[in-house]
C-alpha cells in the first residue's frame, strides 16, 4: 500500500508533480499539483477496477456546468508498485463544512449557496445523472463561485439528491448535521421563509412529493411565489443559472462568506505602504493670538512645533526600520466590521511566504490558522507584500503572523531563513 505522505514530490503518470498531500485514508488520497491550480484524487484499485473508474470519470468529464467542479483528466498509473486510478480536477479553496464548524450561514448566504447548488442539481438531473453524495463537505468554493464536487456523479434517483439537499439546508442554517439513516422520518424544522418551506418539501417522506431542483430555483428566483404552494411555470430545465452566487460570502460573519463566501464577492484589501514623511505630516491649527503687543524677536518659538518634529522623527524611524527589516510594502486584510465583531481574543493566522529575488511573493501557504475564512484574507494580503530585491540571491522565506482583534489587524513579519 502506498504511504501517501511519502509520495510527495513524485511525478504521477509522468505528468503531474505531487506537491503536497492534503487528505486521505488507506483507499484514496488528495494531493495538490505543483505549478497548477489543480488537485488530484488517487484511488487504490486493481487494474480492472481502475480502468472502470477512469472510463466512468471520462464520461462525467463531459458534463459542463458553471457550478460543477471541472474534471481535467483521468487515468491509470502505478504508485509504490500498485495500480491506482487518478482524477485531476479544479482545486477548491474551501468547503461549506469548514465554514459550518465556525458558524451557521446567514439567510442571504444560504440563498446564494442554495440557488447555485440547486442549479447544478437541476442540470445533472436533466442529464439523467445524480450527485449521489450531497453534503456540506462536497459544496466547494472556487474563487467567487460555489461548485459541487464531481467525482461521485452517476446515474441514480434524483429524489435522493433532493432529500440530501434538505438535510444540507438545515445544516447550513443551524449547524445541526442531520442523518439520512431514517428515510421514513421527516425531521422537525423551524426555518425562516422560504427555507422552512423548501426543507420540508425536500424532506417529504413520499419521494414523489418532494420538490425538484428546478422548482427550488424557481422559488428562489421568483419573489411572486410568496405562498407555500409549489411554484408554477418554472424556468426550462437543464439551463445553468448565469448569476454567480457568492460562497466566499459563505464565509461571512465569522468565517466563509462575507464578501461572496463575503459565498463570494471579491475581497478588498487595504494597502499600508509606508507613506512619505510629507504625506503624513500633521496639519497644525492656527496658533491662538492673545491680545497685547506682539512678542519680541527673541521670544522662543511656540512649543506647538515640537510635536511635529517628534511625529516626523517617529515616522521616519518606522520607515527606516521597515526598510531595514526588508519589507517595502505591507498589506493588511480589510475585514468586514460584522465579521470583526465575532472575534474573541487575538486569534492569529500564520503564513509562510517565499520571496523571489525581485522582492515579490512567489508563494504563500498557511502554516497555522483558527479559521479557513480568515486564512483566505491573510493569504490574499500576504501575496501583495513587497520586499527589498536581492538580485541573484536564492528565494527567501518569511513568516507573517496576522493577529486579528475586534478593532484592527496586526502583522508581525520575521525572516524565517536567517540564521
Amino acid at each position: 500500500m502506498p504511504d501517501w505522505k511519502n509520495c510527495e514530490g513524485q511525478l504521477l503518470d509522468g505528468k503531474y508533480p505531487l506537491e503536497r498531500h492534503v487528505s486521505g485514508d488507506e483507499a484514496c488520497a488528495l494531493f495538490l499539483i505543483r505549478f497548477a491550480s489543480a488537485a488530484v484524487r488517487i484511488r487504490r484499485a486493481d487494474a480492472k477496477q481502475a480502468a472502470s473508474l477512469v472510463q466512468h470519470w471520462n464520461r462525467v468529464k463531459l458534463l459542463r456546468h458553471s457550478h460543477l467542479l471541472e474534471i481535467d483528466a483521468a487515468g491509470v498509473s502505478v504508485m509504490a508498485g500498485e495500480p491506482v486510478a487518478y482524477l485531476v480536477m479544479e482545486h477548491a479553496e474551501e468547503n461549506l463544512a469548514e465554514i459550518l464548524r465556525d458558524r451557521p450561514l446567514t439567510t442571504d448566504e444560504t440563498r446564494e449557496m442554495l440557488l447555485q447548488v440547486a442549479s447544478a442539481l437541476d442540470y445533472l438531473h436533466s442529464q439523467g445523472m445524480t450527485h449521489g453524495d450531497l453534503n456540506a463537505s462536497n459544496i466547494m468554493a472556487i474563487g467567487d463561485t460555489v461548485k459541487l464536487s464531481s467525482e461521485s456523479i452517476a446515474e441514480g434517483d434524483a429524489t435522493t439528491d433532493m432529500r440530501a439537499l434538505g438535510f444540507t439546508l438545515i445544516h447550513a442554517l443551524t449547524q445541526r448535521e442531520q442523518t439520512l439513516a431514517h428515510d421514513d422520518v421527516e425531521p422537525t424544522v423551524d426555518l425562516s421563509a422560504p427555507f422552512g418551506e423548501i426543507a420540508k418539501s425536500c424532506l417529504n417522506p413520499d419521494p414523489a412529493l418532494r420538490w425538484t431542483a428546478n422548482e427550488i430555483v424557481a422559488r428562489l428566483r421568483s419573489p411572486e411565489h410568496a405562498g407555500s404552494s409549489r411554484p408554477t411555470s418554472p424556468p426550462p430545465t437543464g439551463k445553468p443559472v448565469t448569476a454567480r452566487p457568492r460562497l466566499r460570502r459563505l464565509a461571512g460573519p465569522a468565517s466563509l462568506v462575507a464578501a461572496g463566501v463575503a459565498v463570494v464577492a471579491g475581497v478588498v484589501m487595504r494597502r499600508t505602504d509606508a507613506p512619505s514623511p510629507a504625506a503624513v505630516e500633521p496639519r497644525l491649527p492656527p496658533a491662538a493670538v492673545a491680545p497685547g503687543p506682539a512678542p519680541a524677536a527673541t521670544t522662543p518659538a511656540p512649543k506647538t512645533v515640537a510635536p511635529v518634529r517628534s511625529n516626523e522623527k517617529a515616522q521616519s524611524t518606522r520607515d527606516r526600520l521597515g526598510i531595514e527589516n526588508g519589507v517595502t510594502r505591507r498589506v493588511t486584510p480589510n475585514i468586514p466590521e460584522k465579521v470583526r465583531n465575532t472575534i474573541q481574543g487575538k486569534p492569529a493566522v500564520v503564513v509562510r511566504a517565499t520571496v523571489d529575488p525581485t522582492g515579490d511573493v512567489a508563494e504563500a501557504v498557511v502554516e497555522r490558522s483558527f479559521s479557513p475564512y480568515f486564512s483566505r484574507f491573510a493569504l490574499q494580503a500576504a501575496r501583495q507584500w513587497k520586499f527589498i530585491p536581492e538580485e541573484g540571491a536564492s528565494p527567501r522565506e518569511w513568516i507573517l503572523r496576522f493577529e486579528f482583534t475586534q478593532t484592527n489587524t496586526r502583522v508581525v513579519a520575521q525572516r524565517a531563513d536567517r540564521e
